[in-house]
């Protein structure tokens, strides 16, 4: 009778590693997700901290704005949280615009040809005080058949060369086409005209170049232009920073005899609101994460895989505790802040309203001793990407897996050196009984 080396073999060498296999994996698999809720808190709070630079970065406010306008026509007001309590009377003079030249030319394709090469044919393009020089040779490339420079390879070299400065392009009209010339950007100091040298063919037309929009600043009055307005000007459309926090858009020029469009910017309680929820759903969701990770566990709910972490337990706490602390001395339960009775952080936004026509919110959220910088400094302790103290913590939890992870492959190894030995036992007994067998026949 044989017996089965190799399933023999298996069992004893894994009942050799059995024991350390076993215990190796279940800390792997618990420092594993250890590692997993270790991110999610880190996340939880770096999100958090995200929200709150909205409000304390330099150009931040906690009291939100509404802009209105007594007319939308004629320009757009774009305002920072932190402007308020401005009301201006704005008259549109003029738009800014580009400066456009368009060139007559005998061609209908692209591919036709616009000068023939070694005729010296140049022209030169001067923005402002600076001039381009174009030689047509230049332009030559082997798409060009028979020495001569094509319309798309002209309108490449110009683009090419003058970087984006003025874009050539070609536009068709009543069977014929045109090079038309356009200024990237609007404004009189971006006007560009067109010099000839020499020219032959087509060349020659650019001496014939018509203007078909001239390059002009954008023109705004504070106040009636009739009545001591301040007149403004602008290369672009857009003023920026016209009062700190505030940039105007032009979109159309007042006919002369209009009213001036007012523009009036106030605070905004509910776009205030509108973000405060969004901090307090975010804090919420900070604690539901830590709360999970710690909870001590019991027959209808899972132990948390940092139950015994007292620093984790810890960023718990001091988060709730910021939020029983008073500010500029005031409480935020005052104000409308509170935590519930599944600590919980909410909002009464009625009392948060009325409280905010008593208090200095500015100063309770945004003061640097204020709610939100405490906030931030708390969490910047365990979330900073380079010093907190959750990035060493997963530094640690990795270099530990790496361990756990080497030992099992120590134990894989252990495993193939068992079986084998076990393997050559049951492999020579089983020649022995094989020997044995055979010399009891001898005597059957």
């Amino acid at each position: 009778m044989q017996i089965d080396a190799s399933s023999y073999a298996d069992q004893l060498a894994y009942y050799e590693v059995y024991s350390a296999q076993n215990r190796y994996s279940t800390k792997l698999s618990t420092l594993q997700s250890q590692s997993s809720m270790l991110s999610k808190i880190d996340n939880a709070l770096d999100a958090l901290d995200n929200l709150l630079y909205k409000f304390t970065k330099p150009t931040g406010s906690f009291s939100q704005s509404a802009v209105s306008q007594s007319s939308e026509d004629y320009f757009s007001v774009n305002a920072a949280g932190y402007a308020k309590n401005i009301s201006m009377d704005i008259f549109v003079k003029q738009t800014a615009a580009s400066h456009q030249m368009v060139i007559e030319t005998s061609g209908s394709e692209t591919s036709d040809t616009f000068a023939t090469i070694g005729n010296g044919t140049k022209f030169s393009i001067k923005i402002g005080t600076e001039t381009h020089e174009f030689d047509i040779d230049d332009a030559f490339s082997s798409k060009g058949e028979g020495g001569s420079v094509t319309y798309q390879e002209l309108i490449n070299h110009i683009n090419q060369e003058l970087d984006g400065q003025v874009n050539a392009s070609l536009v068709r009209s009543g069977g014929t086409m045109k090079l038309m010339l356009s200024s990237e950007e609007t404004g009189e100091a971006n006007r560009f005209e067109i010099v000839e040298g020499s020219a032959e063919g087509d060349a020659s037309a650019f001496s014939g170049a018509t203007t078909v929009k001239e390059g002009r600043d954008a023109i705004i009055y504070l106040g009636d232009p009739d009545d001591g307005g301040i007149e403004l000007t602008n290369s672009s459309n857009t003023f920026t920073n016209i009062v700190n926090g505030v940039d105007i858009t032009v979109t159309k020029a007042n006919k002369t005899g209009d009213d001036t469009t007012n523009f009036s910017i106030g605070p905004d309680s509910s776009a205030t609101m509108e973000l405060l929820n969004e901090v307090i759903t975010s804090f919420n969701s900070a604690l539901s994460i830590l709360n999970e990770a710690t909870r001590s566990g019991s027959e209808s709910e899972e132990r948390g895989v940092l139950a015994s972490d007292g620093q984790i337990r810890g960023i718990s706490n001091e988060l709730k505790n910021l939020i029983r602390t008073s500010y500029n001395g005031v409480s935020l339960f005052e104000i409308g802040l509170s935590l519930n009775k599944d600590g919980e952080l909410e909002l009464d936004e009625d009392k948060f309203k009325e409280a905010s026509e008593t208090y200095d919110l500015e100063e309770i959220f945004l003061g640097e001793a204020g709610l939100f910088k405490t906030m931030e400094s708390s969490i910047e302790k365990y979330a900073d990407y380079n010093t907190g103290s959750l990035k060493t913590k997963k530094e640690r939890n990795a270099t530990e897996q790496t361990r756990v992870n080497d030992k099992l492959d120590d134990l894989d190894t252990k495993y193939e050196m068992y079986y084998k030995r076990y393997l050559s036992q049951f492999t020579n007994l089983n020649n022995l009984m094989y020997s044995m067998s055979s010399i009891s026949t001898l005597f059957a």
